[in-house]
């Protein structure tokens, strides 16, 4: 597609591509546009790429090639180039869109939120409860859904970090990163965070985060790279011999 979201995901067995897409071609991209939600396969059962070349008026020397695999829109929603998709291992796919309703006036305004689709039934729900919509602060799209499918790590406002369990509250417990150590500002993370694993996670913390430093009064001398557990455990600082000139963006 000549306009697609940029966080994209392959099936876990490589064979189909999903993605979110524009309705329009021509949309400001600064504003959210209606979309949908697209499962396109890429490789047959033999595992052959099913694409063909495109045609060119012969001044671009690069090869470009269009997939010729069956397409299946499966959900409408808005769209945004920053908008986000994971596969879950049962073929469900996480994606971030916003809550609407319809008709809608020019001071409504949709949250940003993660919508979950499964492809067997074709059925969509949303699976944030609003006290985790509320900590990401718009910033959902930046999600990376665990290998078990059941975790979800979700960036909040000034780089702090808490993890979802799927069916449950996010509790203290799993705000990995909170607003006492929390850097930056009002922008996206510095850093996204990751699973690194199926249970530990990296991620960047600031100088007196209480992972670098036990006393936040002696802050340590520069922001980390660290590895977590999912309980909030450090298990090690990856950065730490990393020369400043790595970090100093950050």
């Amino acid at each position: 597609a000549p306009a697609t979201a940029i966080g994209y995901a392959f099936t876990p067995d490589s064979r189909a591509i999903a993605y979110l897409k524009p309705e329009a071609e021509s949309f400001d991209t600064q504003k959210p546009a209606l979309g949908s939600l697209v499962e396109r396969t890429v490789v047959d059962r033999n595992g052959r790429l099913l694409a063909s070349p495109a045609k060119s008026d012969g001044s671009d020397s690069a090869a470009i090639y269009v997939c010729t695999g069956a397409v299946a829109e499966l959900a409408g929603g808005l769209y945004h180039p920053w908008m986000h998709v994971s596969y879950a291992g049962d073929k469900r796919i996480f994606f971030t869109s916003a809550r609407i309703s319809l008709p809608s006036s020019r001071i409504d305004t949709g949250k940003e939120t993660i919508f979950c689709c499964d492809t067997l039934t074709g059925a969509i729900s949303e699976i944030l409860p609003q006290i985790a919509i509320d900590f990401t602060q718009g910033n959902c799209h930046l999600f990376a859904l665990s290998y078990d499918s059941q975790k979800i790590l979700l960036p909040g406002n000034k780089n702090t970090l808490g993890i979802y369990t799927l069916g449950r509250d996010l509790d203290s417990s799993k705000i990995l990163i909170d607003e006492n150590e929390s850097f930056g500002d009002d922008s996206s993370p510095k850093l996204v965070s990751q699973w690194k694993g199926r249970d530990q996670i990296s991620c960047l913390v600031a100088e007196n985060s209480h992972y670098l430093c036990p006393d936040p009064n002696t802050p340590h001398r520069r922001k980390e790279i660290v590895i977590l557990d999912t309980e909030g455990n450090l298990q090690r600082v990856l950065s730490e011999d990393w020369p400043d000139e790595l970090l100093n963006d950050y």
